[in-house]
């Protein structure tokens, strides 16, 4: 960890602000202008009723960055993670839009069974996600995840990742006899193993998804470090051993498990995590927390096959993790992320 200010915050600003805003405030108006066209032309849906929608968007946009870079400046992780994986994106885009016309008329026919081998998975998870071709079981899928993550995101896909790296690292930098253990759950292509590697080089990285394929991508992406342990397992019913973690992480999950599965997956982190161990689960907003937000999610992902997100929005997420034994520490809302950070207790 770079654990104390390489630089003032003015001296940070002047030599990487500039750079960072610009790169960040690009993406977010291309995303933006691919979204809302790609409503109107690509889909023909109906434009978004809700008033001034870009400009509040914008708002909590420019909050992100602000938290982004001031983490940079306090030391949690170095100048260069702000750096703009412009692959993840713009590369991708042209492959992303040959699935336009698939998508297109399985939003018209609901067609969402149309996925290779559904049958070998949990029933909720054999479903074309935001339409999109195979869901999330082919490789062709693996490799589009990142583009249409940043599309959705507008750009702040791998900030929201990164910003689970101040609350992991209180429980990462203890002193201790023994080496640290990480386990992300739902891991998808690897992006925050890569985070987590570059700031925590010291620790055992392990990632699950249940995704084969996104586990292949994974590890195609990762190669070279020998940091990480990947496996295609069900994070709910995983059986390593109690206490093998010492925190446990999760990004944009909790919106795709019908409610009994999330509990029954809280449960079992619980399990796996060492006394004192922490847990950080980052999802979408809730109502609660940014009605706007909530409104904004609900009417951009609803009509994108997201069939639990509606429940989750509303889910007692904070009262489930406390009624099974966490002390819940923080549930911080950036942006379109709401981080939710509880440690398994002591005693």
């Amino acid at each position: 960890m770079f654990s104390k200010p390489q630089e003032s915050r003015l001296s940070a600003w002047l030599r990487y602000g500039p750079q960072y805003y610009a790169q960040q405030w690009t993406i977010f108006r291309a995303s933006g202008a691919l979204i809302w066209s790609g409503e109107k032309f690509w889909f023909r849906l109906p434009e978004c009723p809700i008033p001034e929608v870009e400009e509040q968007v914008a708002r909590r946009y420019e909050k992100i960055l602000d938290k982004d870079f001031d983490n940079m400046v306090r030391g949690y992780y170095p100048p260069s993670m702000l750096q703009y994986s412009w692959h993840d994106f713009p590369g991708k885009l042209p492959l992303f839009m040959t699935d336009i016309d698939a998508i297109r008329e399985r939003m018209r026919t609901n067609n969402w069974a149309d996925v290779p081998n559904r049958d070998l998975y949990p029933q909720y998870y054999g479903r074309t996600y935001h339409w999109q071709t195979d869901g999330y079981l082919s490789d062709r899928s693996a490799q589009l995840y990142d583009c249409s993550a940043e599309l959705q995101l507008r750009g702040a896909a791998n900030i929201i990742r990164r910003l689970t790296i101040p609350y992991l690292a209180p429980v990462l930098f203890e002193k201790a006899s023994y080496p640290s253990r990480v386990l992300e759950v739902a891991c998808g292509t690897g992006r925050l193993l890569r985070q987590l590697h570059e700031v925590f080089p010291h620790v055992q990285l392990n990632g699950v998804d249940l995704s084969p394929f996104y586990i292949r991508e994974a590890s195609r992406f990762l190669e070279g470090s020998h940091a990480h342990v990947l496996r295609a397992a069900d994070a709910v019913t995983l059986s390593d051993p109690d206490g093998t973690y010492d925190c446990i992480v999760s990004v944009f999950l909790l919106h795709e498990l019908p409610g009994t599965l999330r509990r029954r997956l809280f449960a079992n982190c619980y399990r796996m995590l060492r006394p004192g161990g922490r847990l950080v689960f980052v999802d979408s907003v809730q109502d609660v927390d940014d009605p706007f937000m909530g409104t904004y999610l609900r009417w951009i992902l609803e009509r994108f096959h997201e069939p639990y997100f509606p429940q989750y929005l509303a889910a007692p997420v904070e009262l489930e993790l406390s009624q099974l034994g966490f002390d819940l520490l923080s549930a911080d809302s950036y942006f379109l992320g709401k981080y939710f950070v509880a440690q398994k207790p002591l005693g």
